[in-house]
């Protein structure tokens, strides 16, 4: 009776086995995604925090500056964090000010291009981070 239970297993691992490689699939690219949401949040609240020591200038005149700076410190986190690389093809940082001194504000939104390890259960899309973070420089209406 026993010789008859081999194919049985044979069988039943045949059947197990594209449910159990899906699911580790996508266990890996779940992770990857989350692994990059999470080092694009770090890189985003440290872009922002080093945009914010920038002066923005008079009627925010300097802002190329601060968006340079927030796109350098974003990139700078990334490659560190083990995120890769990130240039102006695949990364974006847009900067938002709102607010009056002595309580003025940004808002940051940092994105990248995200592509997944194996792309059976999760697709190429973009990755955004926000932030709002207080600006260091008040100035004054005139």
């Amino acid at each position: 009776m026993r010789k008859y239970r081999s194919g049985a297993t044979a069988l039943e691992f045949a059947l197990i086995l594209p449910t159990f490689v899906l699911l580790l699939m996508s266990v890996m690219d779940f992770g990857w995604l989350f692994f990059q949401r999470a080092t694009l949040d770090m890189a985003a609240t440290a872009g922002c925090r080093a945009a914010t020591l920038i002066d923005p200038g008079i009627g925010d005149s300097n802002m190329g500056r601060v968006e340079d700076v927030a796109f350098e410190g974003m990139a700078d986190q990334l490659f560190a964090a083990g995120g890769g690389v990130c240039d102006t093809s695949d990364c974006y940082v847009d900067l938002i000010p709102y607010g009056e001194p002595p309580g003025r504000s940004m808002i940051c939104v940092i994105g990248r291009d995200f592509e997944p390890l194996i792309g059976m259960t999760v697709s190429p899309m973009t990755l955004e981070s926000s932030i709002a973070v207080r600006m260091e420089w008040q100035r004054w209406a005139d």
